[in-house]
Formats: C-alpha cells, sequence, structure tokens
C-alpha cells in the first residue's frame, strides 16, 4: 500500500465531513429564516381572514396569503428530511449568489412603496399567486434534492424539470415581478434587477456540481431549455 492509497481515503473522508457540517449549518439558518417567515405569514393569514370586507381583492389577498404559507411550510418540511449533498459548488461566489438570490429581498421590506392603484394591486397579486403556486408545483417535483446553496443531490428530470432545467427558478421570477409591481419604486425595481442576477449565478453554478457529479447531466442540458420552455418541445441531439 502506498502513502498515496492511504491520504486518499483520508481526503475523501474530510471532504464528506465538510460537506455534512456546511448542510446542517445551512439547515439551521434556513429554518430560523423560513419558520420566521411561516410565522409571519400565518398571522397575515389571520389577520386576513378577520376583515370584514371580503370582496374581490380580499379573496385573492386571502389566496396569496395560504399559498406563501403552503409554500414556505413545504420549504420547511423538505430542509429537514432533504438528501445529503454528493458535492457543492466550490468557491466563496457561489456562497455569495445563493444567499443573495434567497434573502435580498428582505431589504424591500424597509423600502417605502408607493401608494397602490386597485389595477397596480391586482397585477402584481395574481403574479404573486401564480408564482407561488408553479414554486409549490415544483417543489414538489424536487422533493428531497431541493436545496439554496448550490449543491448536487439526486438528479430530477422529470415534471416541470422535463421542459427547463430551473423551473422553480422561473416561477420564483413570476413571483418576484408581482413584489416589483405592487412596490412601484424604482429602488424596488433595481433590488429585482439584482435579485435576477444572482438567481442566475445559483443556476450557473447549480449546473457546474450537477454535471461534475452526474454523467447523465451534459445530454438533459442539450436537450432542455434553462428557464423559458420550448414552445415545440424538445431538441434532440445531432
Amino acid at each position: 500500500m502506498t502513502m498515496q492509497d492511504i491520504m486518499i481515503p483520508a481526503h475523501s473522508n474530510r471532504r464528506k465531513s465538510a460537506l455534512q457540517l456546511e448542510d446542517m449549518i445551512g439547515k439551521f439558518v434556513l429554518l430560523t429564516y423560513f419558520l420566521w417567515h411561516l410565522y409571519n405569514a400565518g398571522i397575515a393569514t389571520a389577520v386576513s381572514v378577520m376583515q370584514a370586507q371580503h370582496d374581490f381583492m380580499w379573496w385573492l389577498s386571502f389566496i396569496s396569503h395560504i399559498t406563501s404559507v403552503g409554500f414556505v411550510a413545504m420549504i420547511v418540511g423538505l430542509t429537514i428530511t432533504r438528501n445529503a449533498p454528493v458535492d457543492v459548488a466550490p468557491g466563496l461566489e457561489a456562497r455569495f449568489s445563493a444567499f443573495m438570490g434567497t434573502f435580498i429581498l428582505l431589504t424591500l421590506m424597509v423600502v417605502p412603496h408607493k401608494p397602490m392603484g386597485e389595477l397596480q394591486m391586482l397585477i402584481g397579486t395574481v403574479c404573486i399567486i401564480i408564482g407561488t403556486v408553479s414554486s409549490i408545483w415544483c417543489i414538489k417535483w424536487l422533493g428531497r434534492a431541493f436545496s439554496v446553496m448550490a449543491a448536487a443531490r439526486n438528479l430530477v428530470t422529470s415534471g416541470p424539470y422535463a421542459h427547463v432545467r430551473h423551473p422553480l427558478y422561473t416561477a420564483e421570477a413570476i413571483t418576484v415581478v408581482g413584489v416589483i409591481i405592487i412596490n412601484g419604486t424604482l429602488l424596488g425595481l433595481l433590488i429585482g434587477a439584482l435579485q435576477f442576477f444572482f438567481q442566475y449565478r445559483r443556476m450557473v453554478n447549480e449546473e457546474i456540481v450537477l454535471a461534475s457529479v452526474h454523467p447523465s447531466y451534459a445530454a438533459y442540458k442539450a436537450t432542455t431549455p434553462m428557464v423559458i420552455p420550448r414552445i415545440f418541445g424538445r431538441a434532440k441531439i445531432a
């Protein structure tokens, strides 16, 4: 047995331990945030129910709250039960992009928004509902492969993932458009644009690590669009 034969398993064990530690820290951060978000979404839903006026806009707002609660609850459950990562994207940039893509919209909480017209509220809320319901659909198919950090768990290529490689990001982008519309400020638009940029970087980083772990990913990538589905079906590999 050579020294190299001894060092390779030791290095592999250290790498595995580092991945497990990072995954545990990530779980703690995510659960802290999303449980707080779930609590606030539940409170908002309860306040909405107690309102006296139940008109069309109330029902839209109520549906928005309910879908938000469902989405966040699914994220909490999958964060707890998700599979261990096989590998994660290397480098600080991958982690920074994942963090900013997930949390940068929180800054809109301190950005004063303009008084909303009914049409603005209607379009924004409908976008949020469509995006959230679509996100729930994607999360259901992603299952225990769910991750915020660019990581390789099991490869999902069915359901919405048969049409685009990153359907969850597409769905979330629709939600973000709704949030930007409701905010109605230039600063809100700039923050939304930054979020889109970091989401793009997350997709790129995810694809790098998925391709390194799953040999079949190259063929999947060649036949499946990134975020916008093809109208006439998948392309064929020449």
